[in-house]
């Protein structure tokens, strides 16, 4: 009988024999303080623990008898491969094998290793055992750090055996104390919506310097905080749980994968729904006041006529149908379908009839097509921006040459330039209001793509297509002074979604260029400052520009319909504006 087969049977007395008793080396020695284990690639004999969660080929084991040292964890992952035994939840047993350190998916994902022994032998020594006490996350047990990640890493890594450990002001440090360890959280705030992963970012509550928080229950993103307070929960099923939900008796216990921990739960929490609802803005246009709005819809295609009509809805009811909408991740007519073109007035199309249909005014379109497979984004879909105007409102103005450093109206900007190779290009539009013109780029910036993950190998984690971004908005911010030395005082208009934070470049200088562009959203107090939600950090990807002219008397709304939700129409908030313009 093999030694892993004894792992099936219930009786402790068995052909197996010689079952150790503890006195080998203790899994705390293992962990050791600090990310890689001071035991790295040595063989272990014995080493004892209560086995508290279980996979295909591995299972979590966790000294029921801890050090008096919080930094150091008492668990640990142990791999039997896939011919090996689990042992079951409860067992006590005594493991043998090698120390390793296993980093999820390889180290090219730049995530950190999890520490744990490759076992060669497990052996039972009883079975039906209490499990070890669970970690308390709340006042009176233990809170992670409420602002820094990491800031000491020692040429940037964490692993670095020269890189202080300090769980008590370093996420990163406080979540590795923990690591493998059974964790309960009695009350959890959720900061970041429930997805199709089954997963779910929440706090703990009633404790913590956490914050700042917005007014609808959710958890900031500063340049100065990054937020590790925020535990990731992997719940094994989907659940429509909202920002500001609360969930009760949460427990599990701590892995790490895809760059974040997460605490992998042992049972289905309480839920106690806080009652979020869509919001609808409170501006709308009037005699001489221009509405506007920004909105990244989702790869959105005529083919996707079930949400046409939601989207639909949010832009009459929630947004009061502007005058001018913005759209950017609008897909060619057949979707991330290979066949068709790069042509997506079928899209547009639908989602103007949808608009339509739900009590909204006749909009009419405008866009320009990129090359098939030039401008990135999901394969074969094409995306671009554009804009539906109200034609009732608003006149498109159509040239085709150059004027007074104005671009022909409608032209696509950037398609010379490298920063917007394989990337969606700004679109430049004049449009007349009354006798008043009005000037506008629409914009989708690179992405963060590329970005290493905030709880990885690299710390601080490099901003992802930042330089494409700060060349994108050189070229933009080129055009919008050429206007506006051409045309003294000129009314220009500069949105989308920049896939950037305000307090990031470009956006963080943009009113120091010679047309002094003035980021709307800083009309909002602080903690209404957001577009996204992005593993539990609301953050503002989406801006409204604006030259001086128009600044003055502008109104701003953030409308939040579905970053804070479970259910989302698109992964963005979309933002309004009023401008007040002479007729």
């Amino acid at each position: 009988m093999g030694v892993l087969a004894c792992l099936v049977m219930t009786a402790l007395t068995s052909s197996c024999g010689g079952l150790p008793e503890p006195g080998g080396v203790r899994i705390h020695e293992i962990q050791g303080r600090a990310h890689r284990s001071p035991y790295d690639g040595r063989q272990v004999s014995g080493v004892v623990g209560i086995v508290t969660f279980t996979g295909k080929d591995h299972f979590f084991l966790q000294d029921p008898d801890p050090d008096r040292d919080d930094s150091t964890s008492e668990a640990l992952r142990v791999y039997v491969g896939r011919d090996g035994m689990v042992p079951a939840r409860g067992d006590r047993v005594s493991v043998f094998g090698k120390v390793t350190e296993y980093y999820p998916g390889g180290r090219k994902t730049g995530n950190l290793p999890m520490t744990g022994i490759e076992a060669t032998e497990v052996r039972p020594i009883s079975s039906k055992r209490p499990l070890p006490d669970f970690v308390s996350i709340a006042a009176g047990g233990r809170l992670p750090p409420g602002k820094i990640i990491d800031n000491d890493s020692v040429a940037g890594e964490p692993e670095n055996p020269a890189t202080p450990f300090d769980p008590g002001q370093d996420g990163l440090d406080f979540y590795e104390s923990l690591e493998g360890m059974l964790v309960e959280i009695n009350e959890a705030v959720v900061v970041g919506p429930s997805n199709k992963y089954s997963e779910v970012w929440v706090i703990p509550g009633g404790g913590g310097d956490f914050g700042p928080r917005t007014p609808r229950g959710g958890l900031l993103l500063r340049s100065d905080d990054r937020n590790p307070e925020r535990i990731k929960l992997q719940v094994g099923s989907p659940h429509q749980w909202n920002v500001g939900d609360v969930l009760t008796g949460v427990r599990g216990v701590f892995d790490y994968s895809f760059g974040n921990f997460a605490l992998k739960l042992l049972d289905a929490p309480g839920h106690e729904d806080r009652g979020l609802m869509p919001e609808m803005t409170s501006l709308s246009a009037g005699q001489g006041q221009l509405s506007l709005a920004s909105y990244n819809v989702l790869n959105f295609s005529a083919v996707d006529k079930e949400r046409s009509g939601k989207l639909a809805a949010q832009i009459v009811v929630n947004l009061k149908a502007p005058d001018l909408l913005a759209l950017q991740e609008i897909q060619d007519n057949d979707g991330p379908g290979k066949e068709g073109g790069a042509d997506a007035g079928d899209s547009f199309r639908a989602l103007v009839e949808a608009i339509r249909s739900a009590g909204g005014p006749g909009y009419e379109f405008v866009q320009l097509n990129p090359g098939d497979g030039e401008d990135g984004g999901q394969p074969g879909g094409n995306i671009r921006v554009g804009f539906l105007f109200n034609p009732e409102r608003l006149k498109l103005v159509a040239r085709k040459e150059l004027k007074q450093g104005q671009p022909p109206s409608p032209s696509r900007l950037g398609g010379s330039s490298p920063a917007f190779e394989s990337s969606r290009k700004s679109l430049f539009c004049e449009f007349r209001f009354g006798e008043s013109s009005i000037f506008v780029i629409n914009n989708h910036f690179s992405s963060k793509f590329g970005s290493p993950p905030m709880y990885g190998s690299m710390q601080p984690p490099k901003n992802g297509g930042f330089d494409r971004r700060v060349a994108q908005f050189s070229l933009v911010s080129s055009v919008v002074d050429g206007i506006v030395a051409a045309v003294p005082g000129a009314r220009v208009v500069v949105l989308g979604d920049f896939n950037e934070f305000p307090f990031e470049e470009p956006l963080k200088s943009a009113g120091k260029g010679k047309a002094g562009l003035q980021n709307l959203l800083e009309l909002l107090p602080p903690t209404e400052r957001y577009t996204y939600n992005f593993q539990g950090n609301s953050q503002a990807l989406d801006h409204i520009l604006v030259t001086g002219a128009l600044a003055q008397g502008a109104q701003v709304d953030i409308v939040h319909v579905n970053s804070e939700f479970a259910s989302q129409v698109s992964d963005h908030d979309p933002v309004i504006a009023t401008l007040r313009i002479q007729r």
